[in-house]
């Protein structure tokens, strides 16, 4: 009978504690938008509309994502996905922006051919072959996905919450469960 269920580890506990929170966070910074957004001043009622259009959905999956059997891993991982979600974002928007600028919009199909070449031969150019999925997804999501008015505020809060998913992961993995014996370059894949 013992052998039939799976344990659940301190990693899957930590994968599962790093979602909530930043779930939590994220929950915490857009009720802090709000509030902001309802300011008299300019610039705090701008950066309140900013922290109510984060997605929490990508800081999750990013700190599920990072969660590593290691620190030192899981910071590899972000480190791979932060210059993929860059690289794919800048991508994205030099498309978009070419796409709407010069072609008036009839050639974004080419493009998405193009820039999803040029965005994983740029991240393989860096020596960063892991990558490449999450750059071509971020390229993708700007150039197909993104609304049509916002693209460059888009993919500044697709950064913004990749990162903050990123760090919550990093997090903690270094202050829960952490055995010395853990913190060299083993993985579990």
């Amino acid at each position: 009978m013992k052998e039939r269920f799976p344990k659940i580890g301190k990693r899957t506990v930590k994968t599962a504690l790093a979602a909530t929170a930043c779930l939590l966070l994220f929950t915490g910074l857009e009720q802090l938008g709000a509030l902001l957004e309802q300011s008299d001043y300019g610039f705090l009622a701008d950066l309140g509309g900013f922290l109510t259009k984060q997605q929490p959905i990508f800081g999750c999956v990013a700190a599920v994502i990072c969660m590593q059997q290691t620190v030192k891993n899981s910071l590899h991982s972000g480190i791979n996905r932060i210059i993929g979600t860059v690289l794919g974002g800048c991508v994205g928007l030099f498309f978009f922006w070419v796409n709407r600028n010069v072609w008036d919009g009839r050639l974004r199909i080419l493009w998405v051919a193009v820039g999803s070449i040029l965005a994983i031969w740029l991240v393989l150019l860096l020596k960063k072959p892991n990558a490449c999925a999450i750059c071509a997804i971020t390229f993708l999501i700007i150039l197909v996905a993104a609304e049509k008015d916002t693209p460059y505020l888009y993919a500044v809060n697709r950064m913004l919450d990749t990162a903050i998913g990123i760090a919550v992961s990093v997090a903690v993995n270094h202050w829960l469960w952490r055995p010395k014996h853990m913190e060299e370059d083993h993985t579990d894949e």
